[in-house]
């Protein structure tokens, strides 16, 4: 994954990447606001309200690092890319053995969907990470019927759905 770590935003889906960077670019000198969301294609004062940036918010925390603005959101990307796949094994593991867990993650880092996008400076890997944690929750709740669980589920669910309105529906409604 670490060479995808330089590929430039302007490839393929450009425009959804470069609104999700202008936001965290936005956050960054002026401040994070998860209640905005701008996209000035639409005018100066318009903006996009259908998800909460999440994903964009930890950007610009990124950046604040001093990790320049293509980085950060690609870092971040990378980093919950390889937490969801850590949360795969642990569901794999534990619904299946260890073999097919194995199995599950080798498959998830080299599928061509993962290949395109694992580092892209998207919203998507934030999602998923979060709606399998919700997963591993719900799964802990029904096992040890711990109410800190089901609380905690509820809120990467809630994170989940937030961050992308779509992402988590397969996850949730399996």
């Amino acid at each position: 994954r670490i060479p995808q770590l330089g590929f430039v935003l302007g490839d393929s889906n450009d425009f959804r990447k470069t609104q999700t960077a202008f936001v965290a670019r936005k956050f960054f000198r002026e401040g994070i606001d998860l209640f905005s969301y701008p996209l000035p294609v639409f005018g100066s004062a318009q903006g996009v309200h259908l998800e909460m940036p999440i994903f964009q918010a930890g950007a610009a925390l990124i950046q604040h690092l001093g990790v320049s603005e293509d980085a950060s959101g690609q870092l971040l990307s990378l980093f919950m890319f390889q937490l969801a796949s850590v949360l795969t094994w642990l569901l794999c593991k534990r619904w299946f053995d260890a073999k097919v867990a194995l199995i599950s993650v080798i498959l998830l880092q080299f599928i061509p969907y993962s290949m395109e996008w694992a580092t892209a400076y998207l919203i998507e890997s934030t999602a998923l990470a979060f709606s399998l944690t919700a997963v591993l929750l719900i799964d802990n709740w029904t096992r040890h019927q711990r109410v800190l669980s089901l609380i905690c589920a509820t809120l990467f669910a809630s994170l989940a759905f937030l961050t992308k309105i779509t992402t988590p529906v397969g996850w949730l409604l399996g």
